[in-house]
């Protein structure tokens, strides 16, 4: 004889995490060298952030990158490279964070959607000045600063 599940405990079953969510994002660097960074407006509110998001059944990893920066920024990339991936899982919820690094030239037109509250484009001498979310912090410093990337 089974046991029947209240209507509560199907809600929270169904919803939820079953599967790691694939994360693309990059770090984007203009003809000045200067890092594009914006401060979100969600779950890292006041923080600085790159810019990126989930992958669509059916995107490419490439594909979803171009469309997420467009779609938060108005930025075109271009030479984008992998870096690597990170990984982060909290008691809720499980990304895999596909990360790259891309330059712009059309650092100008940047539009900002409703994801962030504000955007910049910063020197390395201007980091310390701003509060960085953890996993960005730890791509520049892995990805940027090592290899003097950043105009100074």
């Amino acid at each position: 004889m089974g046991v029947k599940k209240s209507e509560e405990e199907k809600l929270l079953q169904s919803s939820a995490q079953k599967y790691a969510i694939p994360v693309v994002g990059a770090l984007i660097l203009d003809r000045q060298n200067r890092l594009f960074l914006m401060k979100s407006s969600g779950k890292f509110k006041d923080d600085w952030i790159i810019p990126g998001g989930k992958i669509e059944c059916g995107e490419t990893m490439i594909e979803a990158l171009k469309r997420e920066i467009k779609e938060e920024t108005n930025l075109n990339i271009e030479n984008i490279q992998f870096l690597g991936v990170r990984e982060q899982i909290n008691s809720d919820k499980h990304f895999i964070f596909i990360e790259h690094i891309a330059t712009t030239i059309n650092s100008d037109e940047v539009i900002i959607n409703s994801e962030a509250v504000d955007f910049g484009w910063f020197t390395k001498s201007q980091l310390n000045s701003i509060s960085i979310a953890t996993p960005t912090k730890l791509l520049i410093e892995e990805h940027l600063l090592p290899k003097n990337m950043l105009s100074v």
